[in-house]
């Protein structure tokens, strides 16, 4: 479910932030066989990537978007709460 919030800091009828956050919500993967969709598992290997993400690439990800959400810099949190892999 993708899901775009707006929000708004005002003062004395003067705009002073303004954001606009895209959220991605995914379903439950900690079940399933794959935390893959249907769709990258039937890419072929000439359409498939590897990113060898650290902590340090997690924390830099997580700098640039302006998203301090744990998985995005916890790579052991990110592994078993969202069920990414480690390639």
């Amino acid at each position: 479910m993708l899901c775009q919030c707006r929000t708004s800091v005002s003062s004395r009828a003067k705009n002073i932030i303004e954001e606009i956050q895209n959220i991605v919500y995914r379903e439950d993967t900690t079940n399933r066989a794959s935390s893959e969709p249907d769709e990258i598992l039937n890419l072929s290997d000439s359409q498939k990537w590897t990113v060898h993400a650290d902590s340090t690439m997690l924390f830099r990800y997580s700098a640039i978007t302006f998203n301090g959400h744990k998985i995005h810099y916890d790579l052991p949190f990110s592994q078993k709460s969202e069920g990414t892999k480690v390639c």
